[in-house]
């Protein structure tokens, strides 16, 4: 699942835990127009009732399967 965002600032609240990384991918697919991305890494667990909906996948079979290049385009 994919939309297009028309945003070019993204601020992502994370604590970078693997599963983590689904998220990221699902927000650069999604944001064709994008120049702009922050990470602000918090503390381990922010909601501590939560739990992964991706818990048991492989993350290794996850990145070999979708792995593609970003490109860093800058303005002169």
């Amino acid at each position: 699942m994919e939309y297009d965002m028309n945003i070019r600032h993204l601020i992502l609240k994370t604590s970078m835990h693997p599963y983590e990384f689904f998220r990221i991918v699902f927000f650069l697919n999604s944001s064709p127009y994008l120049e702009t991305l922050t990470l602000d890494i918090g503390p381990g667990r922010i909601f501590y009732d939560y739990s992964s909906p991706v818990e048991g996948e492989n993350l290794d079979r996850f990145w070999l399967e979708r792995s593609m290049r970003y490109t860093c385009r800058q303005k002169s």
